[in-house]
């Protein structure tokens, strides 16, 4: 069977409409999806051992008990199981009613990495959102920048890490 030239070009253009709507289609959705556990995550590469940084964050809430989850809350620092390769923390922020999710990992046997991650909130229509997802520009660098200087830096010395 023949095809003639009209057939040809309504084909082209059945093609062509079909490879934009599915190129716009994955556009659309592709920020909503990224690789990894924690893609948004707010990093820090910090120069200490996980062991040493792990326990300079257990140090801090024993030292600053206002830092530590009110009754029945059920969330817990450390590893969720034997595999998890992130030690979690939960710091409450008293004056807002919020809880700020963050993890530690091990680079090296000499380097850690400290992550925020999210912000629970009982205003927040899901109860949480993530750091460099789901605030506006302006107002994660303004939860970031507090949590630096409220925690981060208590931690640690402020030239020993850096974002990535």
């Amino acid at each position: 069977m023949k095809m003639y030239k009209f057939e040809i070009m309504q084909w082209n253009i059945y093609r062509i409409k079909w490879f934009c709507y599915s190129a716009l289609v994955i556009g659309l959705n592709s920020c909503n999806y990224s690789p990894g556990s924690y893609p948004y995550a707010e990093r820090y590469e910090i120069d200490m051992s996980e062991d040493e940084l792990i326990d300079r964050l257990k140090t801090h809430k024993e030292l600053h008990p206002e830092l530590k989850l009110p009754a029945g809350v059920n969330m817990k620092d450390g590893k969720r199981n034997n595999v998890d390769h992130w030690h979690h923390f939960y710091f409450y922020r008293k004056e807002s009613d919020q809880v700020v999710k963050t993890w530690v990992r091990r680079i090296d046997e000499e380097r850690s990495t400290f992550a925020l991650v999210a912000l629970f909130d009982r205003s927040f229509q899901h109860g949480l959102k993530f750091f460099n997802k789901d605030f506006d520009d302006e107002e994660n660098e303004i939860l970031i920048n507090r949590f630096e200087e409220e925690l981060l830096t208590n931690i640690v010395d402020p030239s020993c890490c850096a974002p990535f």
